[in-house]
């Protein structure tokens, strides 16, 4: 329906979304050893840190930031109008306010954000071993996904009159009836650490990964402020 506004301040948004919205991430990062012939080790003496590294996709229908800040030492000139703040288009929900804030969004369609990720090591053996007297670590390496289909911050300031009355509101509409979809894989989040031959006092590490996936329908932080 039709949002209308008529006030001595005020801000209006409105979003709406019926398109199919698809974020994806594919990511390989991998460390890979092999000794050449002639060579005894793949890896000799030597460390291999994989660290903090991150794969992530994000998809969203609807995203609004909607600020309204008001400051004025007198009611005199603001004349007697106050805001027509109006969710639907037959008025329901109407709020009459000197100043006020409308955020509407609505989605039918669906939004799908997908992660995939492979972190890991390789060391092979060829005439020799494949470690010897190494530290092999990986920590910290992530994969996430995230999907919303509305989402909003609205926020109003108002400093408070000398003199004269004025009021505020401010209103939220967010609806969807598409299918949100968050999706993350990680083939061992932490980091895989593969060796193909003899291995001799070395050392592996492998913590702190994660995987995660988020969806959410609708999503509003609203703060009213008043000095």
């Amino acid at each position: 329906g039709a949002t209308t506004l008529a006030a001595s301040g005020g801000v209006i948004n409105a979003q709406s979304n019926t398109s199919t919205v698809n974020s994806t991430t594919n990511a390989t990062l991998t460390v890979t050893a092999q000794d050449a012939p002639g060579v005894a080790y793949a890896l000799n003496g030597s460390t291999v840190n994989m660290a903090n590294n991150s794969a992530s996709s994000r998809a969203g229908a609807n995203n609004a930031v909607n600020t309204l800040n008001a400051t004025t030492l007198s009611a005199t000139g603001l004349g007697a109008s106050a805001t027509d703040l109006a969710l639907n288009s037959d008025g329901v929900n109407a709020i009459d306010a000197t100043y006020a804030l409308l955020n509407k969004q609505g989605n039918t369609s669906t939004v799908n954000a997908t992660t995939t990720v492979n972190y890991g090591t390789s060391f092979t053996e060829g005439d020799g071993a494949a470690l010897n007297a190494s530290k092999v670590a990986l920590s910290n390496n992530t994969a996430s996904a995230v999907a919303y289909a509305n989402s909003a911050t609205n926020g109003m300031m108002l400093t408070a009159l000398n003199t004269g009355v004025s009021s505020a509101a401010l209103g939220n509409s967010q609806t969807n009836s598409g299918s949100v979809l968050a999706s993350a894989n990680s083939t061992m989040a932490g980091g895989g650490i593969n060796a193909t031959g003899n291995i001799a006092a070395s050392m592996f590490s492998v913590g702190g990964g994660s995987v995660t996936a988020t969806a959410i329908g609708n999503s509003v932080t609203s703060t009213l402020l008043r000095n």
